[in-house]
């Protein structure tokens, strides 16, 4: 907040080598991610993996006209008459959570970690739309798709050694990439 009053709305800083913006003005959101969404496709990844090999490159890492073209083959998928058809399966995972909350509320003074519950609705809901496996993730505490998830997430990218120094110095990017992921 201090730094919005002293540099206005939209300024910028160094994370490394990698220039971020920050910004607060609600307008510019909208017209960057509502209306201008198409030219805008970079996320902020380490500079290990923005090298793009081959066929490799899935959406959260391609860039550009790779992008753009993977984003035109994906938006089918979402149309309003495809996620109509999902909604019968999300409404099924809606009611297992609702159950489960009616599950836990018989005391007055129950304490929920609502976190654990969403996050179990999420893949439960991502694993019946995109996969078709009834996993009863939500009743289920020790499934093994939610560990497994769980586990890949958990992993955070920018505390690995070769990340931080494909950050700090970004010649050293290709050479680690290709010893590290070319191989596989």
């Amino acid at each position: 907040q201090e730094w919005i009053c002293q540099y206005s709305s939209i300024f910028g800083l160094f994370m490394g080598t990698t220039l971020m913006y920050v910004v607060s003005d609600v307008g510019f959101l909208q017209e960057v991610y509502i209306k201008q969404f198409s030219s805008f496709h970079s996320l902020n990844i380490a500079n290990i993996l923005r090298i793009e090999d081959s066929k490799r490159v899935h959406l959260f890492r391609a860039s550009g006209a790779r992008w753009r073209r993977q984003r035109h083959v994906l938006n089918p998928t979402f149309s309003s008459a495809k996620l109509k058809l999902m909604s019968t399966l999300v409404h099924g995972c809606n009611e297992v959570m609702l159950n489960k909350f009616s599950q836990m509320t018989n005391n007055e003074h129950t304490e929920i970690n609502i976190y654990e519950l969403y996050k179990r609705l999420t893949m439960d809901v991502i694993c019946r739309c995109a996969f078709c496996i009834d996993t009863d993730m939500q009743n289920d505490i020790n499934n093994s798709y939610l560990q497994k998830s769980a586990a890949v997430f958990k992993i955070d990218l920018n505390e690995l050694q070769f990340v931080r120094l494909s950050n700090l110095i970004p010649i050293l990017a290709c050479p680690l990439h290709h010893i590290l992921f070319v191989n596989l």
